[in-house]
């Protein structure tokens, strides 16, 4: 892993971005590494404009989290999602559920550093042809592929 600075704590405190998953003993590469990722995605989140989440994502008690959006806002805007038909991927994956799923809703909506939602923005449109020429442009055309699930 590259040597990677460690943001200071006046960085993280004012993007409201730690969590202690992110401290990992005897090892301050990685932990400079969740810290930096983390603050990245709480400034993304600044940058376009959408409101700040919260840890743990709902209950009675939560404190502000920088690299979360709102659960209710996320579930309406899908702003975590790059295309729509990676939105349509999302919306027929959790209308399906599978037996023994991993499959989290809520951290696939709100958590900015989930995999999941990366699985469906980069696999999500080889689900459906493109419909529009941005869509074309963006993605390479898929026609061979007759099933791509997703599994949970």
């Amino acid at each position: 892993m590259p040597n990677l600075r460690m943001p200071s704590t006046d960085e993280i405190s004012a993007a409201m971005c730690t969590t202690g998953v992110d401290f990992v003993p005897r090892d301050p590469e990685t932990t400079a590494f969740k810290l930096r990722a983390r603050l990245h995605q709480a400034r993304w989140r600044e940058s376009q404009g959408h409101p700040m989440g919260t840890h743990p994502i709902e209950g009675a008690t939560t404190r502000p989290l920088g690299s979360r959006l709102p659960l209710a806002y996320a579930k309406q805007t899908f702003a975590k999602f790059v295309d729509p038909r990676v939105v349509d991927a999302v919306r027929k994956r959790l209308a399906a559920p599978q037996p023994h799923e991993m499959l989290d809703a809520k951290r696939l909506y709100a958590d900015l550093l989930s995999s999941m939602p990366m699985c469906f923005n980069l696999f999500g449109t080889i689900t459906q042809p493109a419909r529009k020429p941005h869509e074309r442009a963006l993605s390479p055309s898929y026609q061979k592929i007759s099933y791509a699930p997703f599994a949970g």
